[in-house]
């Protein structure tokens, strides 16, 4: 026991020594912060009474150790009343007088010695001040009334040590505790905080150590349980001897295993500071063995280090008796620096300069974590004192501690501020504990400093204030967080630990599916870890950038800034600005005999069909992803098929009719070869296309429908209308609008007359396929039929094929303009080229040349124009009576074979004039002028014609053989000819070109026999204009 005069006397207990025994043994180990905590005080004690006009009295203390040991705690607080009773003037044997009880007792330091000690006071209502036992419960309730301490409480450390760790993600973590009473409190609290605040730190493992005495292979033993831990934070949560215990176990770690992990402790770590800070041999001064490099410190706020520049432990002090301070300098630096040791001193104890300070920082370096609050216990009370005495005048004497000044000293200290270490202003938390301010403090290793990593103060926000960011990334530079797991990828679903909440596992998501939260599963213990799952998106849909959702497939279909349809708009533009080119020029050009020959209505319509499939086409690519859009897409390619088709057909057909009627006897009807019968075939089957094509829209009207792609291949969704307005189609990255989902009723409907006019198209391309060489208009027409043919077939099929990968309408586009384009080169174009850049053909001479010469538009030009005035039948038929009459047997067979006829306009059917089999005779050559006689116009007879002194040479055509003819007897009806001198000069027989001469009347050609003489005679139809006009000679 240590005794300090003064006119008023204070109890303090201290724990100097470890255990129970006699304080003046030296065997006796002691605490390192017992020595620490008395110079505290003492030092408190000598700043108040050294105060100028403070207090009328000195204050005195009797100090008492406690051993750490509760019942030695609490036999101490007794003999300060019986010590105090017996200066009262009061014997052993007498009563106990209250008047000479304590004025109040400062400590004692662990709770469980506090909570004995405060049974005692609070029987007696001594006020008892805390400094360093935070843990104790109930504070300031009616159990301990008496009892406040300068320290926060346990809860406000523990909510400081739980923000700490949430703010700088350090959630999973390990912790140390004991059976202590500390130990359990602060466990209990850290549970009930954590649970209490939904905390989302996780405890992976606890370390529970024993407060009795251990072995050092047990504490190595069970501490051993944390390298196997995942977690590298470990936080104490254990009372000051006991983490002592645990510290000397992790210096036995090697380097890399204990620097592995970040520590974190509280005030109850004050104690042990010294052996965390460096265990230093004996064997060289100052080098280091053994330290703990990462280590935070949550602390009652502490002072600045200027504040404490003016605390010094006072080594000069006089300790009377005992030997504490001699002990815990041998203990602490193993020598006795020469300025407190006594003159009885061996040498051999005495410090060297180097040892003395060394041992000198080794007491004061951590006094700023104890001095403030264990000095302040003094202060509060001699504040409370001072209050006291001014309340009753400067010459108020000493208080007598009776139990009305007790209870009144103890609300002076809860109600009132008073002031502190350093001048500070402080006041009881509450009434009745310190401030709830810590200071998170950090070993810097290289420097072997303490450095402020922050404060921390509950009451305000933020609650984290002045950050020191160099300490920070010290820090976090190796323990930037602590996690059971690293948190998953955006491609990743979290799945929790069933067995451990802290923990959880990471799954991967395929490329099509997305991480949605799932409420139904285990709930992690972390805020920002929820479990997740993997799941596909909706058709239609695909995963956005961070897999948090589902974003719309982009959604395709036929625009008009498409490349492709930029492509079809400028080539129907193009064929547009072509067409009407080419119908201007047909307009320019309407009676010559080139257009005329072209067959003119037939061609505008022609021209028409192409002018409305580009129009179309340009349609098509501008209302893509419509309606309307749809609707002309269905009704477009069968109705420019049908007015294509109507027009070849007819066109086709009327070759053919002539072409057979040729054969036909001379009475025969002859139908639908007029100009008027073509027109009322075409309007005929353009009619019933559009009435059919209406019905079709109206029963099954192109419906716009959207295709939903879903790239996930696992799930499978059937290929059917949902509500008619939705197809899903599995595999597709893409969102459609489609016309087209199924089998459109319309589309093909429309097909219908178009393939029916194709085909009998192609039955009468074939049936006319041998009409002569200079009519082979109905060959181009055959080949536009087959070109036709093929699209009809591939379109489906593109259809199909492209609706999956690309734009449903662009085979439509593609169809229209190149059967359109074909159309316009093979039919259109070629009369385009004479009429405009071989105009020398476009005349009547031209068309009417040899018909062996003649081109296909020459041809039908002189046909086209014999056909114009189709009137006379009846005449027409008298005509062919009188050449079945005159044309007999081998005769006939001879004209028939050399008679060529033109079919349909644009299409053309030629047989080129025989030659003949036998050699001319030497009398014959070309014959260049005809003279015709006949009973109706006597011939012609003009000699102008001739030329000049040339010897006139004739033929005569008789229309009968009554008009003079004479027959040779001789000769057979094949060989009814005359020949007689008649106009112009003939040229050399014996050639073959002789032979192959042809003579031309009326569109009818033969060859003279080889054996024609003059003698003969021929008998041929009358060379009236009526003649002309036959039909079988005419297109």
């Amino acid at each position: 026991m240590l005794f300090l005069r003064g006119d008023l006397l204070i109890g303090v207990l201290v724990p100097i020594h470890r255990k129970a025994g006699d304080a003046n043994n030296s065997s006796t180990l002691l605490t390192t912060v017992g020595f620490k905590f008395l110079e505290a005080i003492l030092y408190a004690f000598d700043e108040v009474n050294s105060r100028e006009n403070y207090l009328n009295y000195t204050l005195g203390a009797i100090v008492s150790d406690t051993y750490s040991n509760p019942n030695v705690a609490l036999l101490e607080a007794m003999k300060f009343i019986a010590i105090l009773r017996h200066q009262s003037g009061y014997g052993a044997d007498q009563i106990l007088d209250l008047r000479g009880l304590p004025i109040a007792i400062i400590g004692p330091a662990l709770v469980e010695s506090c909570t004995l000690v405060t049974h005692v006071t609070r029987l007696f209502q001594i006020p008892q001040i805390g400094y360093f036992a935070s843990n104790i419960l109930p504070v300031g309730a009616s159990e301990l009334p008496n009892f406040v301490r300068t320290v926060p409480s346990i809860t406000k450390t523990i909510e400081a040590v739980l923000f700490i760790l949430e703010h700088y993600q350090w959630f999973y973590i390990n912790l140390i505790t004991d059976d202590s009473q500390d130990g359990l409190s602060a466990f209990e609290n850290f549970l009930y905080l954590k649970m209490d605040r939904n905390s989302s730190v996780c405890v992976d493992t606890t370390i529970y150590l024993k407060q009795e005495a251990e072995t050092a292979e047990q504490v190595d033993n069970r501490m051993c349980q944390l390298l196997r831990s995942t977690a590298v934070v470990n936080v104490f949560l254990s009372s000051a001897a006991v983490s002592g215990k645990a510290i000397e176990a992790i210096l036995r770690w090697s380097a890399q295993e204990r620097n592995r992990f970040l520590w974190i402790g509280t005030n109850f770590m004050i104690g042990e500071l010294v052996t965390i800070r460096a265990k230093e041999t004996r064997e060289g001064y100052g080098k280091t063995n053994k330290t703990i490099e990462h280590l935070v410190l949550v602390v009652p706020a502490m002072v600045g280090q200027k504040l404490m520049e003016n605390y010094t432990i006072n080594l000069k002090r006089d300790y009377g008796d005992n030997n504490w301070k001699y002990d815990y300098l041998k203990q602490l630096c193993t020598c006795i620096p020469a300025e407190s040791a006594p003159k009885d001193r061996q040498q051999g104890e005495i410090c060297s300069k180097e040892m003395e300070e060394w041992c000198i920082d080794q007491l004061e370096f951590d006094a700023m974590f104890y001095a403030p609050t264990v000095a302040n216990s003094v202060f509060a009370v001699a504040s409370a004192l001072k209050r006291m005495q001014d309340e009753g005048g400067k010459q108020n004497p000493r208080p007598v501690s009776t139990r009305k000044q007790r209870i009144h000293l103890l609300e002076l200290m809860k109600n009132n501020p008073y002031e502190g270490f350093s001048g500070l202003s402080y006041e009881f938390y509450q009434g009745f504990e310190g401030s709830p301010r810590f200071t998170v403090v950090s070993y810097h290793a290289p420097l072997k400093k303490w450095l402020i990593l922050a404060q921390y103060n509950s009451d305000v926000l933020p609650q984290l204030t002045f950050e020191n960011e160099t300490v920070l990334r010290y820090v976090q530079e190796t323990h930037p967080q602590s996690r059971c797991s690293k948190p998953c990828s955006p491609m990743q679903a979290t799945r929790i630990d069933i067995k451990n909440p802290c923990c959880w596992y990471c799954t991967n998501c395929s490329a099509n599916q997305i991480i949605v939260p799932r409420q139904d599963e285990i709930q992690s213990f972390f805020p920002d870890i929820i479990p997740t799952a993997c799941e596909y998106c909706e058709p239609g849909t695909q995963p956005n950038a961070n897999r948090s959702g589902c974003v719309d497939l982009p959604l395709v279909y036929l625009k008009p800034y498409n490349p492709m349809a930029i492509c079809f708009i400028v080539f129907g533009v193009v064929g547009l600005a072509v067409c009407i080119l080419c119908a201007t020029v047909y307009a320019l050009h309407w009676k010559t005999p080139v257009i005329r020959a072209s067959g003119r209505e037939v061609s505008m319509v022609l021209l028409a069909s192409i002018s409305y499939a580009f129009a179309n086409c340009i349609v098509i690519c501008l209302t893509g992803g419509t309606q309307m859009g749809c609707i002309i897409a269905s009704v477009a390619p069968g109705m420019y098929m049908t007015i294509c088709y109507a027009a070849i057909y007819t066109r086709l057909s009327h070759i053919d009719r002539l072409f057979r009627l040729s054969n036909l006897r001379t009475d025969a009807p002859k139908k639908f070869i007029s100009l008027r019968s073509q027109c009322l075939v075409m309007g005929s089957i353009i009619a019933a296309q559009a009435v059919l094509v209406g019905v079709s829209v109206y029963f099954w009207t192109p419906k716009l429908t959207k295709r939903l792609g879903d790239p996930s291949s696992v799930r499978l969704f059937p290929q059917e209308n949902v509500n008619g307005d939705v197809l899903i189609a599995p595999g597709m990255p893409m969102n459609q609008l489609i016309c087209f989902a199924t089998t459109s009723n319309t589309l093909f409907i429309g097909f219908i007359i178009p393939v029916v006019l194709l085909l009998v198209s192609m039955v009468h391309a074939y049936k006319i396929r041998k009409v002569p060489t200079g009519f082979n208009e109905a060959r181009a027409l055959g080949f536009v039929n087959y070109l036709n043919f093929i699209h009809i077939i591939l379109i489906p099929i593109l259809g199909i094929i492209v609706r999956y990968g690309l734009l449903e309408l662009l085979p439509e586009c593609c169809f229209l303009t190149t059967s359109a384009m074909t159309e316009l080169l093979i039919l259109i174009a070629p009369k385009i080229y004479i009429v405009v850049f071989k105009p020398h053909k476009n005349t009547q001479i031209a068309v009417m040349r040899s018909i062996n010469r003649q081109s296909q538009v020459e041809s039908i030009g002189l046909l086209n124009e014999m056909d114009e005035q189709n009137n006379l039948r009846s005449s027409e038929a008298t005509e062919m009576s009188g050449i079945s009459h005159l044309f007999s047997n081998s005769l006939t067979q001879d004209i028939a074979n050399n008679i060529s006829i033109i079919g349909n306009r644009g299409r053309s059917i030629s047989s080129p004039c025989r030659s003949a089999k036998s050699s001319a005779p030497s009398s014959w050559g070309r014959m260049t002028n005809v003279r015709r006689h006949s009973s109706t116009d006597g011939g012609d007879n003009n000699p102008s014609t001739n030329p000049p002194g040339k010897k006139e040479k004739s033929v005569s055509f008789y229309e009968n053989k009554d008009d003079g003819a004479k027959l040779d007897s001789t000769s057979n009806n094949s060989k009814n000819y005359t020949f007689q001198p008649g106009r112009g000069e003939l040229s050399e027989p014996g050639t073959l070109q002789a032979r192959e001469q042809c003579l031309h009347r009326g569109g009818m050609s033969i060859i003279p026999p080889a054996d024609l003489t003059a003698a003969d005679t021929v008998y041929l139809p009358p060379a009236s204009p009526r003649f002309r006009q036959n039909p079988y000679f005419s297109p």
